[in-house]
């Protein structure tokens, strides 16, 4: 009867909760996993740049000395 009812909607109510719940964890994921892969996209682009700019410098530190190469 009655407590029939009110168990059957009891559970229909924690099903919804506990969906609820799941989804919630799910965007909250989601919005963390993609910030952090934003963050390791963003901090490997900063090393090879820094790479980058490393191999230019030693390329023009040693362009003086292959120019004297050349009077000599």
């Amino acid at each position: 009867g009655k407590i029939g009812n009110y168990t059957q909607r009891m559970d229909v109510k924690e099903q919804f909760v506990s969906s609820a719940v799941t989804n919630a964890k799910a965007t909250v994921d989601g919005i963390f996993g993609a910030d952090i892969a934003q963050q390791q996209l963003n901090a490997t682009k900063g090393k090879i740049a820094s790479q980058i700019s490393t191999t230019m410098l030693a390329q023009l530190n040693s362009a003086p000395q292959s120019l004297l190469g050349l009077f000599r």
